[in-house]
């Protein structure tokens, strides 16, 4: 091959109504290959003629997207020319080949810090759970942010103290609670750690002390077995609600994630001489975790057949869960006292607004514990590695715990 490729970026549908993904295109003169660049954009912000994304601040990242194209036409080229200089005969299929391979690692090539994120998170889709794949993606989207807002192209050796603190500022200013921040720290770090062990930079000042993961202890609730039973009595005539309450209930009595216990199947029930047991290999863990069924659980597994229906979406199962609970008369006031803004916030809560999917997981381990079964038991069932890490998990206010201690017999 002596004539260099032809190079450009399509739309794979221009015609759609939603974001489509844009092709590189490689043409020499007898055939051409495509290329996905993992990019997206809405077919009315593509610039036919300069074949890129159009140069509009009202387009959400055009700059950074552009500059990877930029950068994909780049390393193409520069790819061309190196097998040019090592005087080897090679086709085009070679060239896409050896293109590839460069930009997935096999030969480590500069890459500017925005574009890494973008490939860190397409490789990680491979192997990461999909919660966290979306939590590397929010982060990614609030760096956009700050560049648009702030006017400026991070790179390797922007990221400093100084940015540091105003990129927390920053985040102060969307009104985000302290802890949402400090996940957003964490998954920079993240970023910049991975980077930095593929040689890509050699800024270690994100492992400076002060460049550290924000975090504030922040009351969370859990329903006593009085409010479980109450959920459990309630008359709700309508299907989906009564399902989001069985679902609830099984989560609540076995520990599980809402990922867990909103598909569980009739295999995974198993019963003996010794009673009904349920085996699951959970989802974030990949643990093989087996729970005793208590006879409220067996009686709505029953109700089922042991078959339970598709669950709705979590957000959804959340909304409905808060009107579920509003029926069972959850209307005690929760003080919930956090960071949000850069501000300390003191927000007067109803019990029922604060119930979620998560709740129901919470409340199996706080019950389990306030019953006296033991730490490690319970941590068998909800894969917490530490009983420090577990405790903290524990819901149980200081009255509680008094009550707890007084029935010791130190207290007696």
């Amino acid at each position: 091959m002596k004539k260099i490729p032809n190079v450009c970026f399509v739309l794979r549908e221009p015609n759609e109504n939603e974001e489509t993904v844009i092709h590189m295109i490689v043409r020499d003169d007898s055939k051409s290959k495509v290329i996905n660049t993992g990019l997206k954009c809405f077919p009315p912000e593509w610039d036919n003629g300069r074949r890129r994304i159009k140069n509009l601040r009202s387009i959400d990242n055009q700059l950074e997207k552009n500059q990877r194209l930029d950068y994909l036409e780049k390393q193409f080229t520069g790819t061309y020319h190196d097998l040019i200089n090592e005087k080897k005969q090679f086709n085009l299929t070679d060239l896409v080949i050896k293109f590839k391979n460069e930009l997935n690692g096999s030969e480590k090539e500069p890459i500017d810090l925005i574009s890494f994120i973008y490939e860190f998170i397409e490789f990680n889709k491979k192997s990461k759970k999909e919660g966290t794949v979306k939590t590397y993606i929010s982060t990614l989207n609030r760096l956009h942010e700050y560049q648009k807002e702030r006017n400026i192209l991070l790179n390797w050796d922007s990221i400093t103290l100084p940015f540091y603190y105003d990129f927390i500022h920053f985040l102060e200013e969307k009104n985000l609670a302290k802890n949402t921040i400090g996940k957003h720290i964490k998954t920079l770090k993240i970023f910049l750690n991975d980077g930095y062990h593929q040689g890509l930079h050699n800024n270690l000042e994100f492992r400076h002390p002060k460049f550290k993961k924000l975090k504030e202890k922040v009351k969370k609730i859990y329903l006593n077995e009085t409010e479980l039973q109450r959920i459990n009595n309630l008359v709700l005539g309508h299907p989906k609600l009564d399902l989001i309450r069985d679902l609830f209930l099984i989560g609540a009595y076995t520990g599980l994630r809402y990922s867990d216990y909103s598909q569980l199947k009739e295999e995974n029930f198993r019963k003996t001489a010794e009673g009904l047991f349920l085996d699951v290999i959970t989802r974030k863990t990949n643990q093989r975790v087996t729970i005793p069924i208590n006879s409220l659980i067996e009686t709505i597994l029953k109700k089922h057949n042991f078959n339970l229906p598709i669950s709705p979406s979590n957000q959804m199962t959340n909304k409905l869960l808060k009107l579920i609970a509003l029926k069972a008369g959850l209307n005690d006031i929760v003080e919930i006292v956090k960071h949000e803004g850069g501000k300390r916030v003191n927000k007067q809560n109803k019990k029922y607004e604060l119930v979620s999917s998560h709740v129901a997981r919470r409340s199996f381990a706080t019950n389990a514990y306030l019953a006296s079964v033991p730490s490690i038991s319970i941590m068998k069932i909800t894969g917490h590695a530490s009983e420090e890490v577990f405790l903290a998990y524990i819901c149980i206010s200081t009255e509680e715990n008094a009550l707890l201690m007084n029935e010791h017999p130190f207290f007696n």
